[in-house]
């Protein structure tokens, strides 16, 4: 009788540790960015792995939307760049994401979200990198990112929010 329960605890811890989705696979859960002027999460810190849909269609870059997953961050300058780095073929490994997809988005999850910028890593390099100008300062504007035909693994995620060097005078 022993036995048996102690199966039954196992495969229970099992199923809940290695199926649990990533509590920011919503837009209305996403993962808190507090300062994003040169911010790096760790190696493999994100998963898109046992991720659901959520409910929002492709940006409208993407060829589908899968497992894609959300992160928010406060605007403190006016350009932004993110990069995802996962499988990196060609230097760092940042995870085992091989083909990232991301999507930067202005609005409220639930009301209106508009999309600003849209990425693919076409290449299959397992990194992309998006930039976008002209964020509003003290706006809340929204990551997300997803893998490219359902490919699910972990990445690493990188944003750099600053002003652009002043142009100089002709």
């Amino acid at each position: 009788m022993i036995k048996v329960f102690y199966l039954i605890v196992f495969v229970f811890s099992f199923v809940i540790l290695g199926y649990t989705q990533p509590s920011y696979d919503n837009c209305n859960t996403p993962v808190n960015i507090p300062d994003v002027t040169n911010y790096c999460s760790n190696i493999a810190q994100y998963t898109l792995e046992n991720g659901t849909p959520s409910g929002y269609g492709p940006a409208t870059c993407w060829p589908n939307t899968n497992k894609d997953v959300w992160f928010r961050f406060r605007a403190f300058f006016t350009d932004v760049s993110i990069t995802i780095i996962g499988n990196n073929t060609g230097g760092t490994k940042g995870g085992t994401l091989l083909r990232p997809m991301a999507a930067l988005y202005k609005g409220v999850c639930g009301g209106t979200i508009a999309e600003l910028k849209c990425g693919v890593d076409n290449g299959a390099q397992g990194i992309l990198n998006i930039y976008h100008g002209g964020l509003i300062i003290g706006a809340d504007y929204f990551i997300r990112i997803d893998g490219v035909n359902n490919t699910t693994g972990t990445f690493q995620l990188c944003i750099n929010n600053f002003n652009p060097p002043a142009k100089a005078e002709q």
